[in-house]
């Protein structure tokens, strides 16, 4: 028995730095456990509406809208992996006070009367590669096809193909929906050209991706100058 106790008090300095050793082998170093942190990015925006009808329309009254949207990107370069690669996700919540219900108006105040939701928006993979982009997951289409600009960053007005897209056709990949697809982009001298294939129904991104059939999107964009200003021309369909 003392033999074995010798033996055990000779070799534990010996296991012990064993044992640190391998521990510092396997955890991150501090300039590894940096990187990973500095690669992370937050995300978080609030939007607030109100709207009173003091005279005319259906109703006297006031009433409010909220989105909110929350998330995160990693970036694959700042994290000492690879260049050009970018994980994102983003959490969308929507609060419809109804102001149709007080305005009357036959054009109407947005596109989503009555819409009230939260969900997960977007979950991709981005890669850049000189002058292409690629992309795949939980993607919204309308954020980069036919976009309005700054229609989708609150509850997008009723006009235009872009913006009523999502209430025309029921289902389909458009703010504030999302669906599962991959989409290409090139751009080049003004130029930019997108082609990408959605999932029909945005609304039940995971339940069956293929039960509606997909949606495919074409486009060409041209960037440029007129006098002091700029313009945009869009092609796709």
């Amino acid at each position: 028995m003392n033999n074995l106790y010798n033996r055990y008090r000779v070799c534990r300095p010996t296991c012990l730095a064993a044992f640190a050793l391998t521990c510092l082998s396997a955890s991150p170093s501090i300039a590894e456990a940096n990187n990973l942190s500095s690669a992370v990015s937050w995300n978080l925006h609030l939007s607030l509406e109100g709207i009173d009808n003091v005279s005319g329309g259906i109703a006297p009254g006031a009433v409010g809208n909220a989105t909110a949207r929350a998330g995160f990107a990693f970036n694959t370069r700042r994290a000492g992996w690879w260049t050009g690669g970018r994980f994102v996700a983003q959490f969308l919540a929507i609060q419809n006070g109804n102001p149709e219900n007080y305005v009357g108006d036959t054009q109407g105040v947005n596109a989503f009367t009555g819409l009230n939701r939260g969900a997960l928006y977007k979950l991709y993979y981005r890669q850049n590669i000189d002058n292409a982009t690629l992309r795949a997951g939980l993607i919204s289409a309308n954020d980069y096809f036919d976009s309005t600009g700054v229609a989708s960053n609150f509850l997008n007005v009723s006009y235009g193909f872009g913006s009523a897209m999502g209430i025309n056709v029921p289902g389909a990949s458009s703010y504030p929906y999302s669906s599962l697809g991959v989409m290409a982009s090139y751009s080049a001298g003004g130029w930019m050209g997108m082609a990408g294939i959605f999932e029909g129904d945005a609304i039940h991104p995971f339940r069956d991706p293929t039960h509606r059939g997909n949606m495919i999107w074409l486009e060409a964009d041209k960037s440029g100058s007129l006098g002091d200003g700029k313009y945009i021309v869009k092609v796709g369909g």
